[in-house]
C-alpha cells in the first residue's frame, strides 16, 4: 500500500490469539473486497510471540503492565489511517459488522459510528462472563441512564483527526477492561 490507508484497525489483545487466526483474516477479506485501503494494529499484551503474517497486518508487543485502555492509546498514536476502528480482539463483533460501518462511512464520510455486540461467536465466552457483563452494564445503564446494552461498545470508527485532539491521556488510561 502506498500513501496514507483510508482506516486503521485497532485490536487490543491479551490472550485472544485463537480468535485473532480466524478473525483477521475474515476482517482482510471484507475490507478488500471493498477497495478500502487499510492497516490492522494487533496490540499484543500477552507477549505471546505470535503474529499473522498477512500485508497490512502488523503486531505491537507492548511492555508494561496489560490495559486495555493503554493498547488503544497507544494504537491510536500509531495509527495512519484517514479513519480509525477499534474493535475487540474476542470475537463477538462480526467482520461483517465492521464492514458495514466502512460501507457507510463510504457514503458519509464524516461523523462517528459505534456498534454494540448483538452475536457472541467466542465459544470462551461463558455464561459466567456474560452474567458479569450483564450485570455491570446493567449497573452502568442505571448509574448513567444510558440506554446502549453494551457500554464498552467493543467497535467504533472515528476520524483520526478528531481522536487527536482529544485528550488521549486523560481517556485511554488505568487498566482497562480485559477478562
Amino acid at each position: 500500500m502506498t500513501g496514507t490507508p483510508d482506516l486503521s484497525i485497532i485490536l487490543p489483545c491479551k490472550n485472544d490469539w485463537p480468535n485473532l487466526h480466524w478473525l483477521v483474516p475474515m476482517i482482510t477479506e471484507s475490507l478488500g473486497r471493498n477497495h478500502f485501503t487499510f492497516e490492522i494494529l494487533i496490540m499484543d499484551d500477552s507477549l505471546s510471540g505470535e503474529e499473522i503474517v498477512l500485508p497490512h497486518v502488523y503486531t505491537i508487543r507492548r511492555t508494561g503492565p496489560p490495559s486495555l485502555a493503554r493498547s488503544l492509546h497507544d494504537g491510536l498514536i500509531l495509527a495512519k489511517g484517514n479513519w480509525v476502528a477499534c474493535m475487540d480482539s474476542d470475537g463477538n463483533q462480526r467482520p461483517y459488522d465492521l464492514e458495514q460501518l466502512v460501507l457507510h462511512l463510504k457514503k458519509n464520510m464524516h461523523g462517528w459510528f459505534v456498534a454494540q455486540r448483538t452475536y457472541f461467536l467466542d465459544p470462551q465466552y461463558t455464561w459466567a462472563h456474560r452474567l458479569f457483563s450483564w450485570f455491570m452494564n446493567t449497573l452502568i445503564q442505571a448509574v448513567c441512564n444510558l440506554p446502549t446494552r453494551d457500554n464498552t461498545f467493543g467497535l467504533f470508527v472515528a476520524p483520526t483527526s478528531e481522536l487527536r485532539h482529544l485528550p488521549l491521556e486523560k481517556i485511554f488510561s488505568g487498566h482497562g477492561e480485559y477478562y
